[in-house]
């Protein structure tokens, strides 16, 4: 039986079906879906360097359906408020197993490892946080708002600097990749596809990617809410020549710069940013009206 949570996100899905935002989010999941397939086949090469960046492409592949399905909770917190309201949130943080071996392409796998696990932490930060904000405002606390007010804006604004940093990494990748086996690699749309619909057949992801998600900690609910991402997956945004091993990173890349969060938002919610000077936590960061506006975006252009 579906969950609440799952329920809330197929509604939010349907809702923005239109919005820029889901354009970037179908991008990125039939990118990535594509990024699985040839990972799988260069996890199963013997070859070091292919095998490195075989790994780091099932971590983008597990790391981007958990993320997206986070994302798509976001709208749902009005309605999932968490009365824990008076603490600041926290989550373990993530922290993947670096892949042996050196040279460039090692380098840039485990580097992009370290700031994927930042985008998980920052999302669940968000998302955690939205609920207790919300969950303040139904109790009408205005000091708890006025905290998980803060606490939001501040996850929001290190969720984009974490994803960011991320696309930085994959496009290091994809540069390291040209010269490797791994680049030789290719998929087709239709394999791709047929990885969905497996794993929507068996409500998981193959066990040669289970990894991933033990090592990001996913609950039942988050495995859910990627599942549900993949069965999104339609392919209307690749193809063939999208699912090479040459371009595969750099167009995940892309797809990721094309995501909006702002757009993934509760509608109504503005989002804060610190006076000059000001610290996160120290100090009202909240002035007279009209100064609290919604973050200034700082989506780079492709």
């Amino acid at each position: 039986m579906a969950t609440k949570a799952v329920v809330g996100a197929v509604a939010l899905l349907v809702s923005m079906s239109a919005t820029p935002a889901f354009a970037g989010k179908q991008e990125a999941r039939d990118v990535g879906q594509g990024l699985s397939v040839i990972a799988a086949a260069g996890v199963v090469t013997p070859e070091p360097t292919t095998s490195a960046l075989g790994i780091g492409g099932l971590i983008g592949e597990g790391v981007g359906f958990l993320g997206m399905g986070l994302w798509n909770a976001f709208a749902s917190a009005p309605a999932n408020p968490d009365a824990n309201h008076g603490q600041i949130a926290s989550v373990a943080p993530v922290t993947f197993t670096a892949v042996s071996g050196t040279g460039s392409a090692v380098d840039s796998v485990n580097d992009s490892m370290v700031s994927a696990a930042a985008m998980v932490d920052e999302s669940r930060l968000l998302e955690l946080s939205l609920r207790r904000y919300y969950g303040a405002v139904s109790d009408e606390n205005a000091a708890n708002t006025q905290l998980q007010l803060r606490q939001s804006s501040k996850a929001l604004s290190s969720l984009e600097v974490s994803i960011d940093a991320y696309r930085s990494d994959l496009r290091a990748i994809s540069d390291n990749v040209q010269g490797t086996e791994f680049a030789l690699l290719s998929a087709t749309e239709s394999e791709a596809l047929a990885l969905r619909d497996t794993i929507i057949a068996d409500n998981a992801f193959p066990a040669f990617e289970q990894f991933v998600f033990d090592e990001m900690r996913a609950t039942p609910r988050e495995m859910d809410l990627a599942i549900l991402e993949v069965t999104m997956v339609d392919g209307s945004t690749m193809d063939d020549s999208d699912l090479g091993g040459a371009v595969i990173f750099d167009r995940y890349a892309y797809a990721l710069g094309k995501v909006d969060l702002h757009e993934l938002l509760p509608s109504g919610f503005d989002p804060v940013v610190p006076l000059p000077g000001a610290a996160w936590m120290g100090g009202p960061l909240l002035v007279a009206a009209g100064v609290v506006g919604k973050v200034r975006r700082s989506r780079k252009r492709f």
